[in-house]
């Protein structure tokens, strides 16, 4: 995580893609899918 803290520091966008509920909520976004569609953004 702090590798990707600094890259996202330094203007770079980073897609995550988890299923840790507490690892998301560190994020400053989060997009949930459900049944392969965007329940929200």
């Amino acid at each position: 995580m702090q590798i990707f803290n600094e890259l996202h520091g330094e203007g770079k966008t980073i897609l995550m893609v988890t299923h840790d509920r507490g690892l998301a909520e560190s994020c400053d976004r989060i997009v949930s899918l459900k049944d392969g569609r965007i329940e929200n953004a």
